[in-house]
């Protein structure tokens, strides 16, 4: 679907872009050394301004790629000299993606004609994001300079359940840009005489269709719908040359019953009598809502992917004739309706809470059965890892939809965090910790931070338990070196289970920049760490500033006091609470100062916090 481009140039602005007048623009137009204007109707016509910036250039005596409004069209067809998947490298940080890469190549009345189509698949580089990697690669691919070949973007791809097919005409030239200020439009500018730098690389685009593209080919473009836009189903239609049904499964139908399947043949060779019924129960549960899904999927109109969207205000330049694919709903075999015959029962999940009991047991069984069978475990076994995976996330997800409290406190209780090592706070943490003699290697915990700790030299490193009982992995460093002492731990997502005591205080020190540690600190709980959001896990902390780290730490401290005093999620602190607590961190005091303070410590009593909550709480009432 292409939808109106806005980017466009009236005949006086392309007379000015150009330097001329609008009547040697109509001449230049009727002698074809424009593009033919798209027709906005009422006899008005406008150009695109990237193929009026490209031939600008062109005039100027600069060389760009073809303008494909300028070619004509092919009176052959262009023999088709690549259709295959190309591997694009991006750089060591983000590797290899593929793109596919469609080039037509032959004799035209201008001469040798290269047309390339880069297509961004399903689970590939967005040719868009990587444009120089991606045009370099096809460039390199094909053997011939970039600035000869006709370049065109294909990106199909589905959202809200609606199929686009995304075209671009992309021009390269070697100019840079600038604004154009009178037009509010980009503008082509040379590099200034006398520099040393050279002209940089540049890449314009613009909307277009494949029709367009068919056109300088002369031939049919075949199209994908944006979810069957994968390299097996491109392999599969150069061998076979039809349209080729390729299953869409929007309900995760198949997800469902691959979960089935394997733990239906794993009931057969299950040696644990214990688990068996747990077992009857996920496979159950599965196939009642398998079975839902499918029902689900039957009772709604199926969009195949190769029919234009309806949609209000929106223009079909062109819509694809040839389709190398067509999306199909799933269609389970015969064997897999067998199964869920054998399940002709709803798995009922009462609406009631207080009868979630055995429900919640059910969960937290198979979770333990999770934790015996992952790859943490001393017997890993990824498929049925999996499969009792998706039965115990879809019970609680049908616990979370009838028990809000259930949702909001079913996380897991820690996850792990690497943290320097740079104030006295951090160093009163570790020095609480009772350091071993030897790693503890045959542990859970040990292989989960084992794990985060990656290509890490295991040389010189610490392990111990900490007043929680988690474990702690501390690399002293190099003395010499700044900031190249560390630890890991399994930081909590929850607070205390005996929760805050009064008297405590929220702690950090050390510098402002990058992530740093908060604890939990006075009689009766020793030094802990302040716990992390489990809505908020990726959020670096921080004080001393008005800023996201600050503010961060800011909602850790809320979320830390609102469950350790039992405060539902129903009620909300007020506005002047939160704003006091995020000027506390941020700047140590109860409102932002006037001029800049300078903090080298967070300490902010428990009983204050508290206090100042039930103040504003009574106003706010």
């Amino acid at each position: 679907m292409t939808e109106p481009d806005t980017d466009l140039l009236s005949i006086n602005q392309v007379a000015d872009v150009l330097g001329v007048s609008a009547s040697r623009v109509r001449q230049l137009a009727a002698d074809r050394q424009l593009p033919v204007p798209v027709d906005l109707g009422a006899r008005v016509g406008a150009w695109y301004w990237t193929d009026i910036a490209a031939i600008k250039l062109r005039r100027q005596g600069q060389p760009t790629s073809p303008v494909a409004g300028l070619l004509p069209s092919a009176t052959e067809p262009l023999p088709r000299i690549r259709d295959r998947v190309l591997e694009v490298d991006l750089g060591p940080r983000r590797g290899r993606k593929p793109m596919h890469l469609r080039v037509w190549q032959g004799d035209a009345a201008e001469g040798r004609r290269t047309v390339a189509v880069l297509g961004t698949l399903a689970d590939g580089v967005d040719v868009a994001d990587a444009l120089h990697e991606c045009l370099r690669a096809a460039a390199s691919d094909v053997d011939l300079p970039d600035t000869s070949i006709t370049w065109f973007l294909y990106k199909p791809y589905e959202q809200h359940r609606i199929h686009y097919q995304q075209v671009h005409h992309v021009i390269i030239g070697d100019e840079s840009v600038d604004r154009d200020d009178s037009h509010e439009r980009r503008r082509w500018r040379r590099t200034p005489p006398g520099t040393s730098q050279d002209p940089a690389l540049r890449r314009w685009r613009r909307k277009a269709t494949l029709g367009e593209i068919e056109r300088l080919v002369n031939a049919d473009v075949e199209a994908y719908p944006g979810p069957a836009y994968r390299p097996a189903v491109i392999e599969e239609w150069q061998r076979r040359r039809r349209t080729l049904d390729v299953p869409h499964d929007t309900v995760d139908f198949g997800r469902l019953m691959r979960a089935i399947n394997y733990l239906h043949w794993t009931r057969q060779d299950l040696n644990e009598a214990s688990r068996l019924d747990d077992l009857d129960a996920a496979i159950w549960l599965l196939a009642d809502d398998a079975q839902v899904r499918l029902d689900q999927a039957k009772g709604h109109s199926f969009n195949d992917g190769t029919h234009p969207p309806q949609l209000p205000d929106a223009r079909l330049a062109h819509w694809p004739d040839a389709w190398a694919a067509r999306l199909v709903p799933p269609r389970p075999d015969d064997a897999e309706l067998e199964i869920l015959r054998q399940y002709p029962t709803e798995f009922v999940i009462p609406q009631d809470p207080a009868d979630h009991g055995d429900r919640r047991d059910l969960l937290a069984r198979l979770r333990t059965w999770i934790e015996d069978v992952d790859a943490f475990s001393d017997r890993h076994d990824p498929a049925l890892t999996e499969a009792l995976t998706v039965a115990a996330d879809l019970i609680a997800f049908y616990l979370g939809v009838f028990d809000p409290s259930f949702r909001a406190n079913d996380h897991p209780d820690s996850v792990p965090r690497t943290l320097r090592v740079h104030g006295t706070h951090d160093r009163a943490y570790l020095d609480s910790v009772s350091w071993q003699d030897a790693p503890p290697a045959n542990t859970r915990a040990f292989r989960v931070l084992d794990r985060q700790l990656g290509s890490t030299p295991r040389e010189g490193l610490r392990y111990g338990y900490d007043t929680r009982g988690a474990l702690v992995i501390h690399d002293p460093g190099d003395p010499g070196t700044p900031r190249s002492e560390w630890y890991l731990t399994e930081w909590p997502l929850r607070p205390p289970s005996s929760g805050i005591p009064a008297g405590t205080d929220i702690v950090a020190d050390g510098p402002v920049d990058g992530d740093r540690a908060a604890y939990i600190t006075g009689p009766g709980i020793g030094i802990t760490p302040l716990p992390l959001d489990p809505g908020h896990r990726v959020d670096q902390w921080s004080f001393g500033y008005s800023g996201g780290g600050p503010s961060a730490l800011a909602h850790a401290i809320e979320f830390a006091i609102m469950r350790a005093d039992g405060i539902g999620d129903d009620v909300r602190p007020s506005r002047a609470w939160r704003t006091w607590l995020s000027s506390q961190v941020s700047y140590g005091l109860d409102e932002p100062p006037g001029r800049h303070r300078e903090m080298t410590e967070l300490r902010l009593p428990v009983d204050q916090i508290r206090q100042r909550y039930k103040l504003e709480q009574s106003h706010h009432r």
